[in-house]
């Protein structure tokens, strides 16, 4: 009965949190939602960005999912602020879980992941711009504790 509770409290908190971007996003005309593939997505995922932010920079969570070495679906999220150019481009950093290692376990039999975090630099452009959506695209760099790689993100903001 209280995890049944506890869950119904999570998702009317979870309402009652996003309803409150989305009032304060149609005061400012805000694209606050954005899906695509990128370090700064999580993998493929989506970044939801908080209202809060002003001219010169806003402040953004990701939550998506990497396909680790083993084929399976890990989990991956971060926060990042960008810092809006002109109007049509942008430069994100973001932090959080930059790829997912996996190693099979032979005592066990299974995989086991590993999430490696890490810090990326971004460059997104808006190369398709109406009043409902944008198409970003850009390059990234990574840098982890094992790895430093270039990346290209591809989104589509609402």
């Amino acid at each position: 009965m209280s995890t049944r509770f506890f869950g119904l409290k999570t998702l009317f908190f979870l309402i009652f949190f996003f309803s409150s971007f989305l009032a304060s996003a149609n005061e400012r005309h805000y694209r606050y939602f954005e899906i695509g593939f990128g370090v700064e997505y999580g993998g493929i995922g989506s970044k939801v960005f908080f209202p809060y932010g002003n001219e010169y920079f806003d402040i953004f969570i990701s939550l998506g999912a990497i396909v680790s070495d083993g084929d399976e679906l890990n989990m991956a999220s971060g926060i990042g602020i960008e810092f809006p150019i002109g109007g049509v481009s942008s430069i994100n950093i973001y932090s959080g879980v930059s790829d997912v290692t996996s190693t099979y376990n032979q005592f066990l039999a299974k995989w086991e992941s590993e999430k490696i975090y890490g810090i990326s630099v971004s460059y997104q452009l808006s190369i398709v711009s109406s009043e409902n959506y944008s198409i970003e695209v850009g390059p990234s760099y990574t840098i982890t504790s094992q790895d430093s790689y270039p990346f290209l993100s591809l989104g589509l903001r609402f």
